[in-house]
Formats: C-alpha cells, structure tokens, sequence
C-alpha cells in the first residue's frame, strides 16, 4: 500500500508536488497552534481555582504585569480572553486549513480525471476496440472519484493528524515522557493489532468494489442501451438480478470496509476515557486534599484525549480506507503514468497538398493485436480521384480493415497510404481526414438538435446554418425537416430514436457533407433500408458524381451499379475489378454475389 501511496506522489506534476510542501507547512503550523491553545487551557484554570496564585506564582505576577493589571478579577477575564483569543485564531487556521486540503484533494482529482479523458480520447481506434466504453466510463468516473476521495483525500488527511499527534506528544513528553511512551505504545499496539487482522479483508472488499462497479456500468449500459430487446422479450428481471447482485455485492463492501474502519474507535474511547475517570476516583479517593493541584494538568490532559483519540481513530480510518481503496488506484496508475507523456493532439492541415490525381494504398499488411492471421497481406489498390469506386466483398473479406487504413483510424504493419505518389505522413493524418466525408452503416445521433447532429458540434454558436440548409438539400432531407415544428432545432432523442432509420442515413449524408469534403466514403450506408429509401440515397450519392471522390463499401450490389470501376476483395486481396457490367459477365463469384443480393 504505501508503494503505491509514493508511486501516486511521484505521478503529481512539479507544481502539485510544491503546493504539496506549502499544504503540509500550513498543516504543522495549525498543528502549533492547536498545542498552544491546549496548553493556554492549564494556566487558566489554575488561576480560575486558586485566587492566591497571582500573589504565590512569579510566572503569574509577571504576566500581570505585562498584561497590565494587577486585580485578580481583571487578570483572570484578561487571560481568559487572551485563551479564547488563542483558540479562535487555531480554530480559524484549521478551518483555512481543512478547506485548502479540501480543495487541494478534489483540484488533483479533477486534473486526473481531466488527463485521463484527454488520454483515451485521443487513443487509436486500436485500442477503443480492445477496451470497452464501459471500461472507460468505471475508470473516469468511479475509479477516479475512489482515488480523490478515499485515497488522496485521507492521505492528507491522516498526513495532518500524524502532524497533530507527533508535535502534541512532543510537548506532553517535555512534561511526562512516561505518559507518552505509555500512550503511544498501547494505542501503536491497538490499531496494529487491528489492522493486521483485517487488513486482506480490506483489500478484498476493494477488490470487490471495483469489480462490482465495472459489471453495474455493464448492466446499466446493456439494458437501456437494448432496452427495446429487453421490452420485448420480456428479459427485465434478469437485468434486475444482476444488477441487484452486483449492487449488494458492491454495498456490502463499502459498508464492512467502513464498518471496520470506526470500530476501533468506540473501543480506544471506552478504554481512554475510562482512564480517565478512574484516575479521577483514584485522586478524589486518596488524596482529595490535594485534588484542586490536580485540576489544571487533568484539564490540559483531558483536552489533549480529546484531541488525541479521535486523531489517532482518524490515522487509522484512513489507513483501512486507503486499503480497501488502493485497488481504484491500481486500476488507473498506468493510464494515469501514460498520460503524463503519450498525448498526441491533431496536427494542422496546412502541410497537405492538392490531391489532383489518385489515392494509393501500397504493399499494406494488416493484422489485429494478438491475432496471427493478416487481414491484409502485400495488399495493392490505386482509386482515381472525383470517381465513383465500388468495393465489395463478402463479411470478412477486409473490407472494415480497408476502411479505417484509409480514413487514418490504423497503422498497418507495413505499406503506406499514398496521395498522388507521395506518403501520408502522421502529421498529416488530421489534415487528410478533414477532407473525408463518411457515411457509415450505423450513424451515431447526440441526444440535441438536428442542426447540432449535422455540425457534430456541442456549442450551437459555432454552428454555420447555412451550411447547416446546404448539406439539408444535397442530402434530400430538406423537405423532411421544413414539415417540423422546430425545423433544424428539433431534437431528435437518445442515438435519433425520434427519426427512421432512412431518416436518421441522412442526417448522416448530411453530417459528412457539412464541411464540402473533397472525398466522400459510404460503408455499407444502405444495407439495413428498405428499397424506397436506398434508392434516395442512391440518388443523393449520383448528385455528387463528377464533383466528389465517392468510395462506396458493401456486401449489396444492387447500391454500386453507379460505380465507374469495382474492387472485389478475397481474403484481405484484391481478386477482380472492372464495371459492374463487365464483373457480372465476367466473374462467376461476383455473379453469384449479385443473385444473392436480388
């Protein structure tokens, strides 16, 4: 645990690590201050219980003097002022204290969290194959707030309190060392003991915490993301299972690990503060004459137990709470190192040139993580620019893996995408997709408006309308929306649930036609419509024949009789190419792939 307590502190940036050092001098200085008026405490209570003192106690005389009074009235209400004085200026530091170690905590979580969603937003398409959003969303959101809150947090926190008790003890130790020794070691003892016997406890619970949380995201996500599978076919109560399973696994844990964590602290109260008391009988019992003696060293004592358990309960609490939440930091450290240094922004456009002649993907050799097989092997393709290309092929055949090489989502093993000859560079990847516009099978709808759907934007002042109305047309859905009540601030729900699905292509079309595009990419944009709304697809696509790049991917081929010239692709290669005509007369595969599809 406190490896993982020095890895987190060295994974702090120069600047939190300083205003770290600055947290921990204002902690020692509260510390001070919080002796000091436990100790103001003594003085006046023997000057409140023995009114020969100001004329027995030399000490006592000369504070009267300094003071400036020489009555016992007027130096008891003044140094009873100047105590009050003292706890109200260690009150507030405290307070100012608590409230920057606060801020300090939640400041840090909120810089970790921030990285991280920078981090694996900007990772390839690569790795958010190979790790689910719902990974994603346990880490960003519960993991980091386990580490802000039960981690860093009580780091500091017991940081303070070992402050407290180490310069409190100190001071008693100057009076009774054998007091401190005697304490120290009974309470070290007490909560080692403790801590030992639960210890693999905790870690397990934190474990189990993390573990539940991943699963309770899982099932959220699952049920309502296919909530009207789940209606249909009745599946509700075993959704709510296991949910209910993972949530009671999940509650029980942080209640046991809690639970264990306060414990000690009614049983270290029961034994200080009966000590206390039975002291007290002692001294009344055999030696009450002299009680009154007594009174002012109880009092600092009692004061400094008040003090003194609850900081010593609060070390050990936070010491259980870190170890049955260590396990959040376990999962994030490595993406949380990561980030300090794999961030890769998007480059500019500027350094791409004019494409006046044709694309080209040379000797490409792909294969998946992990994976032995090669989806592409010593592949070749040359499309020509402002054509309509055709690729197909059967599931399997390459064709998604063709797809994301060309839109710069992945980096074959070897070759190169070339642009009129010359490689595309990875400063030039941003550049490249900019002038890509791509209609994919699935469209993706934010829960906002259309016009907001169409930009792709989160801020609707940076949404240029007019071009909004432009891609409206060229995409045929123009009539649609000038029939409804909000026109292009309609909202159209969760993943476009108010829109059809030929609707929702076309807010697509209409996506990848905002920005003008040079090249225009259609996957398999028109396998799941109907006949009637293909064909106004189909027909969108032929309006932009001539003036565009068009590559249309699918497994239908009824959608590429418009295509000037036709890839098929076996097996990660490229088997035949030519007019739809000429591969339907000449090729037997394609041929039986065309009476499949009518």
């Amino acid at each position: 645990m406190f490896k993982s307590i020095l890895h987190l502190y060295s994974l702090l940036t120069p600047k939190q690590q300083f205003n770290l050092k600055v947290l921990q001098l204002l902690m020692i200085v509260s510390a001070l201050l919080e002796i000091i008026s436990i100790a103001s405490v003594g003085p006046f209570i023997m000057l409140a219980v023995n009114n020969n003192i100001l004329q027995e106690n030399e000490i006592f005389k000369i504070l009267a003097n300094i003071i400036g009074t020489t009555t016992y009235n007027g130096f008891l209400i003044k140094l009873g002022t100047i105590t009050l004085l003292i706890f109200v200026i260690s009150s507030v530091i405290s307070i100012f204290t608590l409230w920057r170690l606060n801020l300090y905590c939640h400041k840090i979580g909120a810089e970790i969290s921030i990285k991280l969603f920078k981090y694996y937003i900007y990772q390839s398409w690569l790795y958010h194959t190979q790790n689910t959003s719902n990974v994603i969303f346990t880490k960003l959101i519960s993991e980091c707030q386990r580490l802000t809150n039960n981690i860093t947090y009580p780091i500091l926190f017991m940081n303070s309190k070992i402050i407290l008790c180490l310069c409190m003890l100190i001071a008693i130790l100057v009076y009774k060392p054998i007091i401190v020794l005697i304490t120290v070691i009974f309470a070290s003892v007490f909560y080692f003991i403790f801590y030992s016997l639960f210890k693999f406890r905790l870690k397990k619970f934190g474990q189990l915490v993390s573990s539940s949380q991943k699963n309770i995201f899982n099932i959220v996500s699952e049920s309502f993301g296919g909530i009207k599978d789940v209606l249909f076919l009745g599946k509700q109560k075993k959704f709510i299972r296991e949910f209910d399973k993972n949530y009671l696994t999940f509650g029980r844990s942080v209640g046991t690990a809690a639970a264990l964590g306060q414990i000690p602290k009614y049983i270290l109260e029961l034994l200080g503060y009966g000590s206390v008391i039975l002291i007290i009988i002692y001294i009344i019992s055999f030696e009450d004459k002299n009680f009154i003696n007594y009174l002012p060293i109880l009092s600092v004592y009692a004061l400094a137990g008040l003090k003194l358990l609850p900081a010593f309960q609060a070390i050990y609490s936070c010491v259980s709470g870190i170890k049955s939440n260590i396990q959040a930091f376990e999962v994030l450290k490595e993406d949380i190192s990561k980030s300090k240094y794999e961030l890769i922004e998007s480059q500019d456009d500027k350094d791409l040139p004019q494409i006046n002649s044709k694309i080209e993907l040379k000797d490409i050799s792909f294969a998946y993580p992990n994976k032995k097989n090669l989806i592409l092997s010593n592949f070749n393709l040359s499309l020509p620019i402002k054509k309509v290309i055709g690729i197909v092929g059967e599931t399997g055949s390459g064709k998604s893996t063709l797809i994301d090489i060309i839109l710069g989502l992945i980096e074959p093993q070897s070759g190169g995408l070339y642009l009129d000859g010359k490689k595309l560079l990875n400063k030039q990847k941003r550049a490249w997709q900019n002038q890509i516009g791509v209609v994919p099978q699935n469209i993706f709808l934010m829960n906002k408006s259309i016009k907001e759907n169409i930009a792709f934007e989160l801020d609707p002042k940076t949404i240029d309308e007019e071009k909004i109305f432009n891609a409206l047309k060229l995409s045929r859905l123009d009539k649609f929306v000038s029939t409804l009540p909000n026109g292009i601030n309609t909202i159209v729900g969760e993943r476009g649930v108010q829109l059809s699905g030929g609707q929702c292509q076309r807010v697509g079309i209409a996506r990848a036609l905002y920005n003008d595009p040079e090249f225009l990419l259609f996957d398999e944009a028109t396998s799941s419509l109907d006949g009637i709304t293909e064909k106004l697809i189909m027909d969108a696509i032929q309006d932009f024949s001539g003036n565009k790049s068009i590559i249309i991917i699918t497994h239908r081929l009824s959608t590429i009789k418009i295509c000037d010239n036709i890839f098929l692709i076996e097996n990660g290669k490229v088997v035949d190419e030519g007019s739809y005509s000429t591969l339907i007369k000449n090729n037997d595969k394609f041929k039986k792939m065309a009476a499949e599809d009518n």
